[in-house]
């Protein structure tokens, strides 16, 4: 949503205030919405910009006025340096002859730099300027051109106004030729006065006080580019139904057959569409936009022609989507032609959960590459640690909003249509780029149970939740997230990573009772076994979800607080589901399930050692806990599942 981009925003700006290196900058993604690209010139001191939040002093809002404060927080510590655009009146005749005097004598190596400042220019005789109006000290780089004229003059670029000083008239605030001879490190630092450096984390947070308007503008050419090729996949991938509410009409995806090798003579490719079809669609929607402008000495003669793209011109903008990931060839092997037995996949209808019996292609995180800020472009990939917390945050929001009081109920509907929601699934994206390797056990744990519970809501809220048994059966292995680029199902996540890497309860060593003759999910060369979480806790069975009430409550775990946390799912849980039951002479306990039966030899080899276990996840003094410790220390009665 906008107001989750504006925070994206703030945090970049405030990130490039604190830090002046240049190569630790962060681009700021203010044309990633309407609203931030609205206030873009604000943010980055081309004029005054104020945030105002409202919060509640009620108890029921807690959560939400502890977001918009810390929301608040962040924005008041940033301060842009403000920029004036110095706008000179038309040089009379004389003037505009000394200027071009000067401007020749600078071109045959005179002494007159020349300042240059948003595209005009201010002239100088001897180091000093005419009289100006009074502004406030620039943030001054010096080009690269100035190092090959010392003593000479040369180019001075200001990318900025510092509002902390005041020049007025003089020297204008900018050092001379004369003082450029001091020495490269002189020349490369930036300059208040003549020779005074400034601080580098005072400077401007939109560009940290080193502003290269040519890598600006390739960036803003990229970001345009991107954001049109973005809105084109998805009037492609439009539904008929929201395609037509907005006039037009996406390109159908179909399931086909295809050859897939001797060892699979057939296969199925699903949702795919051939490279003849997305030719024909661009060509039907008149995707003028992307014929070049037509100039004539630099100098724009007509608008944009929005004429009908030629099919090799549409061939070309697919090659583009390709390149841009938005989309794929279904073999991954085969360039983009214009050809009906070439098939591709739309990067939007890959990742689109789909229910059962279909597949759906790919991780459902993964409409966007997510190479940095945002979807589709480079930048700071920020620690996994960090990404896990932000999603714990929106997961929480989504659990307050719409989980019901005892924590077993979800209004899918709600969550499905509401912002919240659609702003989850974006930021799932950042999941792609998070080094796993980086996290503690600890922090390895609760990051898989929250990703865990929150992909199980994400299709339950897509398709709704899992109905037959055949549907429940493959359910948490048919939809997956890429995390760190690889692909985990909810199986991979509980039997591969918080199990250690064990058979799950369908495999076939654990029907026949013999869990030993079957393996875990991650093979022997599968990467994704260094995360396995050693040794087993038995206590993530009550942390992890399924959709049904039978479940334990949703909550969101954190790596500080891990082992109370699990401590209290393990106790909630086991007060309901264990109990002691028949006569004081032959005494029964009843188990859930997944204590007795599916996952009994994580919480023991035998009945005995699984029961003592379990005492302990009840709460001290409590009826069930006397019973069952009175069952062990008698030796009588036995285990059982329900």
């Amino acid at each position: 949503s906008s107001l989750m981009c504006l925070g994206r925003c703030l945090e970049a700006l405030r990130w490039n205030q604190k830090h002046g290196d240049k190569r630790q900058l962060r681009r700021v993604p203010c044309r990633e919405s309407k609203i931030t690209h609205l206030f873009k010139s604000a943010l980055h001191g081309w004029g005054r910009i104020m945030l105002v939040v409202n919060v509640s002093a009620a108890a029921a809002d807690y959560d939400e006025t502890i977001h918009v404060l810390k929301y608040a927080a962040v924005a008041a510590q940033i301060s842009t340096a403000a920029r004036v655009e110095l706008v000179q009146p038309p040089p009379a005749p004389v003037v505009a002859r000394e200027m071009a005097a000067k401007r020749r004598k600078i071109a045959a190596g005179g002494a007159f730099p020349v300042i240059h400042h948003a595209g005009g220019c201010v002239g100088a005789s001897g180091g000093n300027t005419a009289k100006s109006p009074i502004i406030r000290a620039a943030n001054v780089t010096t080009s690269r051109s100035a190092r090959g004229q010392r003593g000479g003059g040369g180019e001075r670029a200001v990318s900025g106004i510092d509002l902390d000083r005041v020049v007025e008239g003089g020297d204008g605030g900018f050092s001379s030729g004369a003082d450029e001879a001091e020495g490269d490190e002189e020349d490369d630092a930036p300059t208040a006065g003549k020779g005074e450096r400034l601080n580098p984390t005072a400077v401007s947070s939109s560009g940290g006080g080193f502003d290269d308007d040519d890598d600006d503008d390739v960036e803003e050419e990229e970001e345009e580019e991107w954001s049109r090729l973005d809105a084109l996949a998805r009037r492609m991938a439009a539904s008929p139904v929201a395609a037509a509410a907005a006039g037009g009409g996406g390109v159908t995806p179909r399931d086909r057959w295809t050859f897939g090798g001797w060892n699979a003579p057939l296969r199925v490719e699903h949702v795919c569409v051939s490279g003849t079809e997305v030719v024909d669609w661009l060509v039907q929607a008149r995707e003028g936009e992307y014929i070049e402008e037509v100039t004539t000495g630099g100098q724009l003669q007509s608008p944009r022609i929005l004429t009908p793209l030629t099919r090799p011109a549409a061939a070309a903008l697919a090659k583009r989507l390709m390149q841009a990931g938005l989309l794929a060839s279904v073999t991954a092997s085969e360039p983009f032609a214009d050809s009906p037995a070439l098939l591709f996949r739309l990067a939007d209808h890959a990742a689109a959960p789909v229910p059962y019996p279909r597949d759906t292609p790919a991780p459902l995180n993964t409409r966007r590459r997510w190479l940095g800020h945002g979807p589709g472009r480079g930048g700071q990939v920020r620690p996994a640690r960090k990404v896990a917390a932000s999603l714990r945050d929106r997961i929480t929001y989504l659990y307050d909003a719409f989980l019901s009081e005892d924590g077993r109920e979800v209004d899918y509907d709600g969550m499905r249509d509401s912002p919240a929601f659609a702003a989850y699934v974006e930021a799932t994206g950042e999941l792609q780029a998070v080094d796993v390797f980086s996290l503690t056990t600890p922090e390895r744990t609760a990051f898989f149970i929250n990703v865990y519970n929150a992909m199980v809501v994400h299709v339950c809220c897509a398709v709704g939740p899992p109905g037959g048994f055949l549907d429940r059966l493959s359910f948490f292995g048919r939809y997956t997230y890429d995390i760190g680029g690889h692909a985990y199902s909810c199986d991979d996540i509980e039997h591969g990573v918080l199990r250690g890497n064990r058979p799950g309860a369908a495999s076939l060593g654990a029907l026949v009772g013999a869990p030993g003759i079957s393996r875990g999910p991650f093979g022997p060369k599968d990467p994704r076994r260094h995360h396995a979480v050693l040794p087993v806790d038995p206590r993530i069975h009550f942390a992890l979800v399924c959709g049904a009430r039978s479940c334990p409550p949703i909550r969101t775990y954190t790596a500080a607080g891990l082992d109370a946390q699990l401590a209290a799912a393990a106790e909630a849980f086991c007060g309901g589901e264990v109990r002691v039951v028949g006569d004081p002479a032959q005494r029964t306990v009843a188990v859930s399930k997944i204590i007795g039966a599916w996952y009994k030899t994580d919480f023991g080899a035998d009945e005995e050692e699984r029961l003592r276990c379990v005492v302990e996840y009840l709460a001290p003094g409590s009826a069930e806990r006397r019973e069952l410790t009175a069952v062990l220390e008698g030796g009588g009665g036995g285990g059982g599942s329900t």
